[in-house]
């Protein structure tokens, strides 16, 4: 694949955003590799539409043929968007960083299929590792999980907490799931009211409300807000690979205080008192 070079500056098309954007210099992305302020890949503002401010972007790696492009998946409350992009022989490339400035491509575990979904304050980001793991991103290092027993996982969304919501594979089942962190042993199982059980859990906020969807009984896709804060603990396993290194470029990141680290653990246990909520039945159409 011959090297994608990036424009010389990033740029929106605000002029009222100029003062505040962060330079990008051509740079070579066919490798992965960690940015450095002023200095590595980035998003390429394509252009804003609209009386709201709408900014069209394309990834540091994204292709130009059918299928290839972009997806921004989650966004802090720093304002870090997390995503990836595909290249023209079908790879994808996860990264996070700011959409006016330099971005930090993620390696996750070498995988060309794993896509990064959430992100929060801390930078911790989850997603799947393309193997049918969720996985955890941390600094340098990445862990992979599947919770109740199941054999398959993707983690969707992380709250500032280190609260951790997603979908897994069990037997025909594919619900959604609450974990407290993801070093947490229990975890709540969010059931659909009818159907077949396939539940996606995509966001949670900071007092732990769930959003996302099932599929009713009806064949339709339908929203749900959960809130497990009296749920019970579903006494199922949570597999685990061991903690592995798997960006060490990024080793500069580990410097963050640990009194922060300490603190937000202290918050995920400290709400971790609750989990195996079903969905009330009368969310679905087909059951009124």
């Amino acid at each position: 694949m011959m090297p994608i070079i990036m424009r010389s500056g990033c740029f929106a098309a605000l002029v009222t955003f100029v003062a505040s954007l962060v330079p990008c210099r051509a740079t070579d992305t066919s490798t992965l590799q960690s940015a450095t302020p002023g200095q590595g890949p980035c998003l390429t503002i394509v252009g804003s539409v609209g009386p709201y401010t709408f900014l069209d972007v394309d990834g540091p790696n994204s292709g130009t043929n059918v299928a290839t492009g972009i997806n921004l998946n989650g966004l802090s409350n720093r304002g870090v968007a997390v995503g990836f992009d595909i290249d023209n022989n079908g790879g994808f490339h996860n990264f996070f960083g700011d959409v006016f400035g330099t971005v930090t491509l993620l390696n996750i575990n070498g995988s060309i299929t794993a896509m990064a979904f959430g992100i929060n304050r801390a930078d911790d980001v989850v997603g799947t590792d393309g193997n049918g793991n969720a996985f955890f991103m941390r600094d340098a290092t990445v862990q992979t999980f599947i919770p109740g027993g199941g054999s398959a996982a993707t983690a969707f969304g992380i709250n500032d907490n280190g609260n951790i919501v997603g979908q897994y594979t069990s037997g025909a089942q594919m619900p959604g799931f609450f974990l407290p962190s993801h070093e947490g042993d229990g975890f709540v199982k969010i059931e659909a009211p009818s159907g077949p059980d396939t539940v996606n859990a995509q966001g949670v906020s900071q007092k732990g409300e769930i959003v996302g969807f099932y599929l009713g009984t009806d064949g339709q896709d339908h929203g749900f807000m959960a809130d497990v804060s009296q749920a019970k603990p579903a006494n199922l396993p949570v597999l685990r690979s061991p903690i592995r290194p798997s960006l060490p470029s990024q080793a500069n990141r580990a410097q963050r205080s640990s009194s922060r680290k300490s603190s937000a653990s202290t918050k995920m246990r400290s709400r971790w008192a609750i989990m195996a909520i079903p969905l009330p039945a009368n969310m679905d159409s087909s059951t009124t």
